[in-house]
């Protein structure tokens, strides 16, 4: 069930780039403690759960009350459970703040599996946020943002191709590009629901 109004967003895609015109009043007002209220049956849901996914944590100050609340809880409660994680660029926000969620997100990932999902830009921001100098490179890039969250499970993915790294193995897949796609507004949310299967079918 939704707990509230969705976000909305206005796109104009360009050939070198997009501007997106986003109403989010709903969305930036919603806590989770208010979701709790509407939807008492959410605690039961999540605990059934395998996956738990957060997305948008730019424009959504209730996930990282969620986090917040997954931390509360007893060890064992969520040992099972993977959470999967798309920040949604990160560069909208101070940089204090995503160095607080990404410290959220290393704790979390000493109690469950964490995934987190990352464009070359918000890989970049991450990068910054552990004060790194920017690399070109896709593959140090995964390595040294590995070594800062060595718990966590890491996916760049780019218009070509698709970098895994865990516990510093990393894995590279070519996937087909397309020069002149139809739309390119949620791209990354379409190769985020395709993981998300195949990360449930192991």
């Amino acid at each position: 069930n939704s707990i509230g109004e969705p976000g909305t967003t206005l796109a104009y895609e360009f050939n070198d780039g997009k501007l997106l015109l986003g109403t989010m009043n709903d969305v930036l007002s919603l806590s989770f403690e208010e979701c709790l209220s509407r939807h008492p049956s959410v605690l039961k849901i999540l605990e059934k759960s395998t996956f738990l996914v957060t997305v948008n944590w730019t424009m959504s100050p209730m996930v990282q009350e969620f986090w917040f609340y997954l931390l509360k809880q007893p060890k064992e409660m969520f040992s099972e459970h993977s959470l999967f994680i798309d920040f949604a660029d990160p560069r909208k926000r101070p940089t204090e703040d995503l160095v607080h969620g990404i410290a959220m997100i290393q704790e979390l990932s000493e109690r469950m599996n964490c995934y987190i999902s990352l464009n070359l830009s918000e890989a970049d921001a991450l990068l910054s946020a552990f004060n790194e100098k920017p690399i070109s490179s896709l593959e140090e890039k995964g390595f040294i943002l590995s070594e800062h969250m060595p718990k966590t499970t890491l996916y760049i993915h780019t218009a070509h191709e698709v970098l895994g790294i865990k516990t510093g193995a990393m894995e590279r897949l070519q996937v087909p590009y397309t020069e002149k796609p139809f739309r390119l507004t949620g791209a990354g949310d379409m190769f985020n629901a395709g993981l998300l299967a195949a990360l449930c079918e192991n």
